[in-house]
């Protein structure tokens, strides 16, 4: 249908952003008013094995969870990541820089394998870890719902850097986040939540 093209269309849109790492001009605006940088993710396709603990590849599974890799179909670009229940995918990263402000545009596929609804919580913080209440309320993580045998589906996150009171330096996605803490207390999953991540991009840009 119209609809299903204009889908994967948009994906591929994305999934190019994600794949590049030269400096990108904005689909859809004059060349003078939004320039994007290059991708800051490495390994936004998961060509990489996946690291275990603190050795991130430069992705690491940092719970010793099982996070494996696997090839996708088109028209999504590279591998996926596959996160198990009680996983925790991270990647570091120089610091983001907030000495002035600064505008993000943070994209990638999810997909939930499972046949129960499932959550997914992810955010910017400081390597080893910031209380996710300080990153929610900069606007630097957010907890979505994955509907059972969702198929991918697009997700984003725009946020602007000014000068937090810490590194934003870690990028993390956890099957079942394992702290109570406010707000989420709902985003542990049923046991054998399995939960896909693919075409991951963090891109800055500037406008002019």
């Amino acid at each position: 249908s119209n609809t299903r093209i204009r889908e994967l269309s948009e994906m591929n849109r994305l999934l190019l952003i994600a794949a590049c790492s030269g400096a990108l001009v904005c689909f859809g605006a004059p060349a003078s008013a939004v320039t994007y940088n290059q991708n800051l993710i490495a390994d936004p396709t998961f060509q990489n094995p996946i690291g275990v603990g603190n050795a991130p590849n430069p992705w690491s599974d940092w719970t010793s969870a099982g996070i494996t890799t696997h090839s996708t179909l088109n028209p999504i670009i590279g591998n996926y990541a596959s996160i198990p229940f009680g996983g925790d995918l991270f990647q570091r990263f120089t610091p983001l820089n907030s000495s002035t402000p600064v505008t993000y545009q943070f994209t990638f596929l999810a997909r939930n394998q499972s046949n129960q609804n499932a959550a997914l919580v992810f955010a910017f913080q400081q390597a080893f870890g910031t209380p996710i209440s300080d990153v929610f309320s900069l606007g630097l993580g957010k907890e979505i719902y994955l509907p059972g045998n969702s198929g991918f589906v697009i997700e984003s996150l725009k946020f602007t850097l000014a000068n937090p009171n810490f590194l934003v330096n870690e990028l993390t996605f956890s099957n079942s986040y394992d702290a109570p803490v406010a707000g989420i207390e709902d985003s542990n999953n049923a046991p054998g939540t399995v939960i896909d991540i693919a075409g991951v991009s963090l891109i800055a840009f500037t406008s002019g």
